[in-house]
């Protein structure tokens, strides 16, 4: 019983561990129907768990599953009339 609770808190932490995280600057956002779709958009990429879309800052945080593949990001929102990169970068 003990070794199947050592396994599954060790396979959750290792999960949780490989969380990987990026903030996008993201410019054309306007309005919240634009922060609607920039999360929608990121919501479907494979591999992202979570978008918190801010449009007053022109920001996005984006959590994945594996490496952010940024450039991939910025060709999904291009085609939505927005552009993103990483911020402070």
């Amino acid at each position: 019983m003990k070794k199947t609770i050592f396994v599954a808190l060790f396979c959750a932490l290792s999960l949780f561990a490989a969380e990987k995280e990026v903030t996008l600057k993201v410019s054309g956002m306007t309005c919240q129907m634009c922060a609607k779709t920039v999360k929608e958009t990121l919501m479907k990429t494979d591999g992202v768990k979570e978008a918190k879309v801010y449009v007053t800052d022109g920001k996005a945080v984006v959590k994945t599953e594996k490496d952010i593949d940024v450039p991939a990001l910025n060709q999904k929102l291009k085609s939505h009339g927005f552009t993103a990169s990483e911020a402070g970068k």
